[in-house]
């Protein structure tokens, strides 16, 4: 009977159509490496292409390619030197993520099924920062990427 049974949910598990692998990562290089170690052998494990995978934390939708923003040079006659420089290791951390972003998109394409999406930072967007928030940010943002990708 346990036989069966354990039969029964490999079959399961290896069929498409009811189960499916994503990988997540963040922009950082750390975590791209492990990813796109990770992403081959998953592959070849399960027989198939991931579903997709997710950037958290993209930094796609804030900054450019741009080194020093209109809008950064535009602060430096209106704040102090402090906050003009804190506001420039910001943009150069955002430059820096998308970089890796880019990375990663470029070494995954085609490699997963849907292909690769940005999830907003839902600890700091969209949500109280509550786990409940937080998952329900994140479900509504997977919607939004799934129903897109459709």
């Amino acid at each position: 009977l346990l036989g069966a049974e354990m039969a029964r949910v490999e079959q399961m598990m290896r069929d498409p159509a009811w189960t499916g692998a994503v990988v997540v990562s963040l922009p950082e290089e750390l975590s791209v490496e492990e990813t796109l170690e990770v992403v081959p052998l998953a592959t070849r494990s399960l027989g198939r292409p991931l579903v997709a995978a997710f950037v958290n934390r993209s930094a796609a939708r804030l900054v450019g390619d741009e080194a020093s923003p209109a809008w950064l040079l535009a602060l430096r006659e209106r704040v102090q030197p402090a906050v003009f420089e804190s506001l420039g290791r910001i943009q150069a951390d955002l430059a820096g993520r998308l970089r890796f972003e880019r990375r990663l998109r470029g070494a995954l394409q085609g490699a997963t099924q849907r292909g690769t999406f940005s999830l907003d930072d839902q600890l700091a967007l969209g949500s109280d920062g509550s786990p409940r928030g937080v998952v329900t940010a994140l479900a509504a943002s997977l919607e939004a990427v799934l129903a897109g990708a459709a």
